[in-house]
């Protein structure tokens, strides 16, 4: 008699089951689709010091400017693109799990192979939902976090420290809120 493999769905096994150039470009993407409230504070920021009767320099500008918007949306996008090939992996990988787990575990039972199907695809999307799409969401947040504070940190050291006391006291009632709807 075989023993049952019992299988924890985590950080590891993603990690495991996803190849690692595809991790890669996922950092990657992360990183270079993270700028966009930067370009947008910084866009804004130039405005005052742009000589508008200089049409090089303004043409320098918005040359600049269109070039970060591109790359960044074109990033989110491809970002986008490459969760859903992440999360293609991951499905196929623990539907074939799911799969093989039900079939061993009823193997003397009377249940039907569509039966099975319907559990199997029922609790993959539930575990799609819940655990990859945020995990991918997150990882977005975390880059976004780390470029923006590196950028206000390097533009002004003060300004940037109060930032980072007023985004913690902003996360710190978000999390309070949401341990209240949980609690």
């Amino acid at each position: 008699m075989m023993k049952e493999k019992e299988v924890q769905i985590n950080l590891k096994w993603v990690l495991s089951v996803l190849p690692v150039n595809l991790i890669v470009i996922i950092i990657i993407l992360a990183i270079t689709s993270s700028f966009e409230g930067v370009i947008n504070g910084y866009v804004l920021g130039q405005m005052t010091n742009i000589a508008f009767h200089n049409f090089a320099n303004v043409g320098t500008f918005l040359l600049l400017v269109f070039t970060a918007y591109l790359v960044t949306y074109v990033s989110a996008y491809l970002f986008l693109l490459t969760n859903q090939k992440a999360i293609q992996y991951l499905n196929k990988k623990l539907k074939y799990t799911f799969f093989t787990s039900d079939f061993y575990q009823q193997k003397g039972l009377s249940v039907s192979s569509s039966d099975v199907i319907n559990k199997v695809t029922s609790i993959s999307n539930q575990i799609q939902r819940q655990y990859f799409q945020p995990l991918f969401n997150l990882i977005q947040c975390l880059m976004t976090i780390i470029s923006t504070t590196v950028v206000v940190l390097k533009t002004n050291l003060l300004l940037g420290l109060i930032y980072i006391i007023l985004l913690g006291c902003v996360l710190l009632l978000l999390t309070l809120s949401q341990w209240e709807l949980v609690c």
